[in-house]
């Protein structure tokens, strides 16, 4: 599951993910384009605030999910 699924199943803006992960609005939108990629220490931020395991979680973009360039 991408995180852009992950905050949408949870009900969360970006604002409010944002608040869950410590970072800012701008950095999940990044994210979720898979511009930019979280650190270690957020990754962990990211999986308690969404009860979701490491591997349940597609951090980087595949064919199916890229962004049109």
């Amino acid at each position: 599951m991408t995180l852009k699924a992950i905050r949408v199943n949870l009900g969360w803006s970006l604002e409010e993910a944002a608040e869950q992960y410590g970072v800012s609005v701008d950095t999940i939108r990044n994210y979720e384009k898979f511009k930019t990629y979280p650190t270690a220490p957020i990754i962990m931020k990211i999986l308690t605030a969404s009860n979701m395991k490491f591997e349940d979680i597609i951090f980087l973009p595949s064919k199916t999910n890229e962004s049109p360039k």
